[in-house]
């Protein structure tokens, strides 16, 4: 019985795709990025051709995976005109939107913040009156 090795053909080539393949679904399938339903697929196509006296064989082989397509990103985008400029502007919405103040833009430290104001979120528990115009910087 004649036994068809990987680790034999071409110097071990093919082993070592055949390993890389797998590696990168093992890989695709830990990606958080990755939706985990999709079935993973390795492929190994080999073909032989033979000459006309049937005494010599090429051998050609291809491995093919097919993976999980990355999951989309999703993002939320603020959309606005520039009243100065009119030109319509787009920022995405992540640490804060750009042009929008924090107390420390202002110069007010923690310590000058008012009782009724979370720190740390800066909901307003109550209505407060503070006059920026004082600490507007230049």
């Amino acid at each position: 019985m004649v036994e068809l090795r990987l680790n034999e053909i071409a110097g071990g080539a093919l082993q070592e795709k055949v390993n890389a393949a797998f590696a990168q679904i093992l890989q695709n399938m830990h990606d958080p990025n990755t939706q985990y339903k999709p079935k993973r697929k390795l492929t190994l196509e080999i073909t032989f051709e033979q000459d006309e006296e049937r005494t010599q064989c090429n051998c050609n082989a291809t491995v093919k995976t097919k993976l999980a397509d990355s999951m989309p990103i999703k993002q939320v985008f603020y959309s606005d005109v520039d009243l100065e400029t009119g030109e319509v502007v787009l920022a995405d919405y992540g640490q804060g939107i750009k042009g929008q103040m924090g107390f420390a833009d202002v110069g007010i430290t923690r310590e000058e913040i008012p009782q009724n104001v979370d720190p740390e979120t800066g909901e307003i528990l109550e209505k407060p009156v503070i006059d920026f115009r004082e600490r507007r910087q230049a």
